[in-house]
């Protein structure tokens, strides 16, 4: 996982198996894996965010303005289960 593909060519990995990810395709991939283990860290890690407390909506917002546009959309509907 990368957020400097440019530095990694797809054509000199494709030999070895390696696909390059952005951190937004990397975790969004995770979720669909697992959703449930997913939404269990993600629960987790907002509730050890105490100064300031967020919201759901409040942390998908702020994963949004870091650049995981779809890890916030696969999230999104499961805002009750964190």
């Amino acid at each position: 996982m990368t957020d400097n593909t440019k530095d990694f060519p797809s054509n000199l990995l494709e030999p070895y198996g390696i696909e390059v990810k952005n951190a937004d395709d990397f975790i969004a991939d995770s979720i669909d894996l697992s959703p449930s283990r997913a939404i269990a860290a993600v629960r987790e890690m907002r509730t050890r965010l105490n100064n300031p407390a967020k919201t759901s909506a409040q942390l998908l917002l702020d994963m949004e303005k870091e650049g995981l546009t779809n890890t916030a959309d696969q999230l999104r509907d499961s805002t009750s289960l964190f």
